[in-house]
């Protein structure tokens, strides 16, 4: 997914806020659908890339999610340091979460999310600001491998049953497997990843086996980076 930041129809025509574009968000999907060339594959980009178009997929024939575009983590103190703070990019989210008694939000950002960020109220029934509690009311029964290709999309709040967040809502969504960031994620070589990675799997390896494979090939070329190579987990 990419330019999800611009009203449906006028790509790039306005003030883009916290969430700008990632150039090399089309050229990864390029990538993957010639990895998976041959099957049958649905693709939302742009304009395509909303809420509602989301929730229209027939889920039952889902067996692989991937969706790439901006993730977010907001903990309780960030939020109410946020709200605290007119000037502060988060300002207007964290003061209509947490005066719905959400305490700490993570989810991803699809076509028009960048405007719902910055409104004092929720534009429409679908906000495209996919969260966690968004999810969980989803249902992927065959869903057999997701991919966020997105940044702190692993993170959560974390308590006696584990870590909350995006991996606990797919996981109850449905998804067998998972990959998942546990920080910031650079554009390009997030791109390049998951080439490596589709590229195994359109090979009939495992996804065990395809994401390691596509990690030490990533650690090979940047072997001083480690803040890159090992940004994604792999949740089974």
């Amino acid at each position: 997914m990419c330019d999800h930041n611009s009203p449906i129809g006028s790509a790039k025509e306005i003030d883009r806020g916290n969430w700008t574009d990632l150039p090399n968000v089309e050229y990864e999907i390029r990538l993957i659908e010639d990895k998976l060339s041959g099957q049958n594959n649905t693709i939302l980009i742009d304009d395509d890339a909303t809420e509602p178009a989301l929730n229209s997929l027939s889920k039952d024939k889902i067996t692989t999610l991937h969706i790439s575009t901006h993730g977010f983590y907001r903990d309780n103190a960030g939020l109410t340091e946020a709200a605290k703070n007119p000037e502060n990019v988060d300002y207007n989210i964290a003061r209509r979460f947490i005066s719905a008694g959400i305490s700490e939000i993570s989810g991803l950002v699809l076509r028009e999310g960048n405007l719902s960020w910055k409104s004092r109220y929720i534009l429409e029934e679908h906000d495209d600001l996919l969260t966690d509690n968004d999810i969980e009311l989803l249902s992927f029964p065959n869903l057999n491998l997701t991919v966020l290709s997105a940044c702190d999309t692993g993170l959560g709040e974390i308590d006696s049953d584990g870590v909350w967040g995006l991996q606990r809502a797919f996981r109850i969504t449905g998804a067998k497997s998972l990959i998942c960031s546990l920080a910031k994620v650079d554009d390009y070589w997030t791109a390049q990843f998951m080439d490596a990675f589709y590229e195994q799997a359109a090979q009939g390896k495992s996804i065990y086996d395809s994401f390691h494979i596509a990690q030490r090939w990533l650690r090979k070329e940047l072997p001083d980076n480690s803040e890159i190579w090992s940004s994604f987990i792999l949740i089974e």
